[in-house]
C-alpha cells in the first residue's frame, strides 16, 4: 500500500460526496419546513445531510492538508518564473485570484449571475414552503404539546381528546410534536393539522366553513419572510400589488419585482414583518 495513494484517492472521494450533500443542502427546503413537513431524500432527512456534510468535509480538509504537504515541492513550481526563481504573483496564481476574488465580490454585492442563483434559491424554499407549508412559530415542532397548545391558544383537554380518538400514541404532555410524530409514523404537521381546531370555546364536532390560503397564512417570525422576493408574498398574501408597490416607494425603498424582503427591509432598517406591514397599509 501506498499513505501518497491513499491520500489522494481518500481526498478525491470525501470531495465527491462532500459536493453531492452540499448540492442537497442547496436545494433541501428550509430547517423550518423540512422539520415540520418531514422532509426527507433517500431516507435522509436535512439534520443528518448536514451532519454527513460537516463530517465529510472535516475528512477533505485533513486529507488536503496532507495532499499539500506530499506536493509540496510540485505546488513551488507552480510559484516559479522560468528562470526557476520563485516569484508568488506568477501569472497562473494572478488568474486563479482574479477568479477567487471575482466569485467572492460577486457573491458579497449580489451581482449577476449570483443574484441569480439566490434568487434561485429563493424560489426553490419558496416551492417547499407550498409543498410542505410552514409551522405557525420557529421550531415549533420542538415545543411539548401541552406548551404548544397554550402558545396556539388551544383547549389542552380538546386536544387530548383530538389525538385519543384519532389513535394518536403519546406518553406525557411534555413530549414535543416532533416525538409524537415519530411515534406515530406522522410530520408535526400532520399532528398539527389534527388538532389546530381545539381553539378554545370552539366545539371540536362543528364543521367549519373553509377558509382561503391567503387567509390562514400570515407572516410570522421565524416564517422564511425574509427570504422571499416581494412578487411572490404579493402573491402568497393576496397584497394589492400597486398599492404594495407605492407604499414602499413612498417609505424611500429602491427595488424591483426580484427585490428580497430582508435587503429592501435593511435599507430602512426594520424587520421583514414591519416591511410587509408597510407594503400592506403604509407608514
Amino acid at each position: 500500500m501506498s499513505f501518497r495513494k491513499i491520500v489522494s484517492l481518500t481526498t478525491l472521494l470525501s470531495f465527491l460526496v462532500m459536493c453531492y450533500t452540499g448540492l442537497i443542502l442547496i436545494i433541501v427546503p428550509e430547517g423550518r419546513v423540512a422539520y415540520w413537513g418531514g422532509w426527507q431524500l433517500l431516507g435522509l432527512n436535512k439534520s443528518q445531510y448536514g451532519e454527513l456534510h460537516t463530517a465529510t468535509s472535516l475528512l477533505f480538509l485533513i486529507v488536503s492538508i496532507l495532499h499539500i504537504y506530499l506536493n509540496w515541492k510540485a505546488i513551488m513550481q507552480y510559484l516559479k518564473n522560468r528562470a526557476k526563481n520563485f516569484v508568488l504573483f506568477t501569472p497562473n496564481f494572478v488568474v486563479a485570484l482574479i477568479i477567487t476574488t471575482a466569485v467572492f465580490m460577486g457573491a458579497y454585492y449580489k451581482v449577476s449571475p449570483f443574484s441569480d442563483l439566490f434568487i434561485w434559491q429563493s424560489d426553490v424554499d419558496d416551492y417547499w414552503a407550498d409543498k410542505y407549508g410552514e409551522p405557525p412559530f420557529g421550531h415549533a415542532e420542538l415545543v411539548g404539546l401541552k406548551n404548544f397548545s397554550k402558545k396556539m391558544d388551544l383547549d389542552f383537554t380538546k386536544v387530548k381528546e383530538i389525538l385519543n380518538k384519532n389513535g394518536i400514541k403519546y406518553d406525557n404532555e411534555n413530549e414535543t410534536l416532533l416525538q409524537i410524530a415519530k411515534k406515530n409514523n406522522k410530520t408535526p404537521q400532520d399532528i398539527y393539522l389534527l388538532i389546530k381546531d381545539a381553539e378554545i370555546g370552539a366545539d371540536i364536532n362543528e364543521v367549519k366553513p373553509e377558509t382561503s390560503k391567503v387567509e390562514e397564512k400570515m407572516p410570522a417570525e421565524g416564517s422564511g419572510l425574509g427570504k422571499k422576493n416581494i412578487l411572490s408574498v404579493i402573491e402568497e398574501y393576496g397584497l394589492d400589488k400597486n398599492l404594495a408597490f407605492s407604499n414602499l416607494k413612498k417609505a424611500g425603498i429602491k427595488f424591483d419585482e426580484k427585490s428580497l424582503m430582508k435587503d429592501m427591509a435593511a435599507q430602512i432598517g426594520v424587520t421583514p414583518i414591519d416591511l410587509f406591514k408597510i407594503m400592506k397599509e403604509g407608514r
